[in-house]
C-alpha cells in the first residue's frame, strides 16, 4: 500500500483515539460541573442541563430503591412462608405427641372418675364408657354362664350348640374392647379440655401437666402462625403493587435494564454539559482549578487533531492528483484509439461504396448485353487498396511511445 494512505490511516485511527479522550474529558467536566455550587452559574442551557442530570440521577435512586424494596420483600416471603411451613410440623408433631397420651390419660382419669364422690359434672364425659364395661361385664358373664353349661355336656353338643355361641360372645367382647379403646382415647382429648385435672395427683397429674404445656405450646405457635400469616399477607400486597404474584426475576431485570438505559441518557448529559463548558468557555463563571486543566488539555488535544486533519487532507489531495492524471492519460490513449478506428472504419466504408458503385454499373451492362445492345466483355479489376481498407479490424495494442502522443496532438 502507498505510504501516504498509510499514513492517511494512522492519522485517521490517531484521531478516532484524541476524539474518545475529548468525549471522556467531557463526561468528567460534566461530572465536575454538578459537584461545585451553582450559584454562580448563570448559562440557562448549562443550568437546564444540570436539571436535567438531577433528575436522571434521582430516576436511577428511585429504580434502585425499587429493586431493594423487590428484593427485600421476596427474601422475607421465602422466610416467612419457610416460618409457616415449620409452624405447620411443630404443630402436627406436638398435637401427635399428645394423641399418643390421649388412651392413657382416658384410662387413667376413668379410674380416678369411678373413685370420687360427685360424679355427676363429669358423667356425660365417662357415660360410654360405663355403658361399654357394663356391656362387657355381661358379655363375659354370658361366657362364663357358657362355660359352665356345657361342663357335663357331651362332645358333639358342646361342638355343635356352645361352641358357635362361645365364639359369637367372644367376637362381640372383641368389638367392644377395641370399642373401649377408641372411646378412651376420645376421653382423654375431652378430659385435658375441662377441669378433671383438679382430681388427678402423682403421675397422672405430671402428665395432664405435661399436656398442658404442649396445648399452651400449640396455642403459642398458632398465635404465631397468625401474625406470620398476616405479615406475608402485607410483603404479598407489597409485591402485587409490582404486579409481582410469585416470582419477582423479570421485574428486578426490567429495572435494572432501566438503570443502564437512563445511566447511558445520564453520561450523553454529563458530555453535553462538558461540551458546553468548552464551547462557551465557562472558566469565568464556573471557576474551577480542576475544570481549568480539562480545558486545557482539551484544547491541545482539538489542536493536535487539527494538525492531522490538515495533513490528511494534503495527503490525499496529492493522492487523487495523481490517480486523476494517471486517469487522465489513459483517457485520452483509449480517446486516441477510438478516432483511428473511426478512421479505419470510414475508409472501409468507402471501399465499400465503390465495390456497389462498380456492381450497379457492370449490372447495368449485363443487362444490354442480355437485350444485345453491346457484346459480352470481362469486368474491369478494382485497383488495389492498402490493408487498413479490407474487413481486418485487429488493432494493434496502445501506444505507449511520448512521441506517439505528440504526433497526434
Amino acid at each position: 500500500m502507498d505510504s501516504r494512505k498509510n499514513e492517511i490511516n494512522q492519522s485517521e485511527a490517531d484521531i478516532a483515539v484524541n476524539d474518545e479522550k475529548i468525549t471522556a474529558e467531557c463526561i468528567l467536566i460534566g461530572k465536575r460541573i454538578t459537584e461545585l455550587d451553582r450559584h454562580p452559574i448563570q448559562n440557562e442551557e448549562c443550568l437546564k442541563y444540570l436539571n436535567n442530570i438531577d433528575s436522571l440521577r434521582r430516576s436511577i435512586e428511585n429504580y434502585q430503591e425499587d429493586i431493594n424494596i423487590i428484593q427485600l420483600a421476596l427474601q422475607r416471603k421465602k422466610e416467612l412462608s419457610g416460618q409457616l411451613e415449620e409452624n405447620k410440623k411443630r404443630l402436627k408433631d406436638l398435637q401427635k405427641d399428645r394423641e399418643t397420651r390421649f388412651v392413657e390419660l382416658g384410662a387413667a382419669s376413668y379410674t380416678v372418675f369411678k373413685g370420687i364422690e360427685n360424679q355427676a359434672p363429669y358423667r356425660t364425659m365417662f357415660e360410654e364408657l360405663l355403658r361399654l364395661d357394663a356391656d362387657m361385664d355381661r358379655l363375659h358373664g354370658e361366657l362364663k354362664d357358657l362355660g359352665e353349661q356345657e361342663k357335663d355336656k357331651g362332645f358333639f353338643e358342646k361342638l355343635f350348640k356352645y361352641k358357635g355361641k362361645k365364639f359369637s360372645v367372644r367376637s362381640n367382647l372383641s368389638k367392644a374392647e377395641k370399642e373401649k379403646i377408641r372411646t378412651l382415647e376420645e376421653v382423654g382429648r375431652r378430659v385435658v379440655e375441662s377441669d378433671f385435672v383438679q382430681h388427678t395427683s402423682g403421675d397422672l397429674r405430671t402428665i395432664f401437666d405435661l399436656d398442658a404445656d404442649k396445648k399452651r405450646e400449640s396455642k403459642r405457635i398458632s398465635e404465631e402462625d397468625k401474625q406470620t400469616r398476616n405479615e406475608l399477607e402485607k410483603v404479598s400486597t407489597q409485591l402485587l403493587q409490582y404486579g409481582i404474584e410469585e416470582y419477582g426475576d423479570d421485574k428486578i431485570q426490567e429495572f435494572e435494564k432501566r438503570i443502564e438505559d437512563v445511566r447511558r441518557e445520564l453520561q450523553v448529559m454529563y458530555c453535553w454539559a462538558g461540551q458546553l463548558y468548552m464551547e462557551r468557555d465557562l472558566r469565568n463563571e464556573i471557576p474551577d482549578s480542576t475544570l481549568a486543566t480539562k480545558f486545557d488539555a482539551i484544547v491541545s488535544i482539538r489542536d493536535s487533531i487539527r494538525r492531522k486533519q490538515q495533513r490528511i487532507y494534503r495527503l490525499k489531495a496529492d493522492v487523487e492528483i495523481e490517480e486523476l492524471t494517471k486517469k487522465d492519460k489513459s483517457l485520452r490513449q483509449r480517446k486516441r484509439q477510438l478516432e483511428e478506428e473511426m478512421r479505419i472504419k470510414e475508409r472501409q466504408i468507402g471501399v465499400i461504396d465503390l465495390e456497389l458503385t462498380t456492381g450497379e454499373r457492370r449490372l447495368e451492362e449485363l443487362k444490354r448485353v442480355l437485350s444485345g445492345e453491346v457484346p459480352y466483355t470481362d469486368p474491369s479489376p478494382l485497383p488495389p487498396t492498402p490493408d487498413f481498407y479490407t474487413e481486418k479490424t485487429d488493432l494493434p495494442p496502445e501506444q505507449t511511445d511520448p512521441s506517439a502522443d505528440e504526433k497526434s496532438a
